[in-house]
């Protein structure tokens, strides 16, 4: 397995994973919360890799958002979805790493609770073979 193909193994993420991500409303009509399991996490993680890999998807999803086009929702909405409610409620393990990194600001998200500002760093992976020449 080539360094590229490590960082896309999505196997082991199933529909129960990416519903515990998303608020969403039961068959009786009530609000489900998003939930962290080891699972779940794992699926958070996999969408914030997506988006920081060299590929076109965080530029077309960039264009399509800054410049409104609804043609990109039946393509981009789900992806763009799951990486606002990533992004909302991040993995466990990056919270932990972002306490005293992370700062509240003087603005309130859509739920009325403080935002706080969180850098998400994009990158180029590349195969072991290749960093070990730097």
């Amino acid at each position: 397995m080539n360094g590229w193909e490590s960082l896309l193994d999505f196997s082991g993420i199933t529909n129960q994973d990416i519903k515990e991500i998303v608020r969403h409303k039961d068959e009786n009509g009530e609000w489900i919360e998003p939930v962290h399991s080891d699972h779940s996490d794992a699926a958070r993680r996999a969408i914030l890799r997506l988006y920081t890999l060299e590929t076109p998807l965080y530029r077309t999803l960039n264009k399509a958002n800054s410049c409104r086009d609804e043609r990109a929702i039946p393509t981009l909405g789900p992806y763009a979805t799951l990486l606002f409610e990533t992004v909302k409620y991040p993995p466990e393990d990056n919270v932990e790493k972002m306490k005293g990194e992370s700062t509240e600001v003087d603005e309130k998200d859509w739920d009325g609770n403080p935002k706080r500002r969180m850098t998400l760093y994009r990158g180029l992976g590349l195969p072991e073979e290749a960093i070990a020449t730097y």
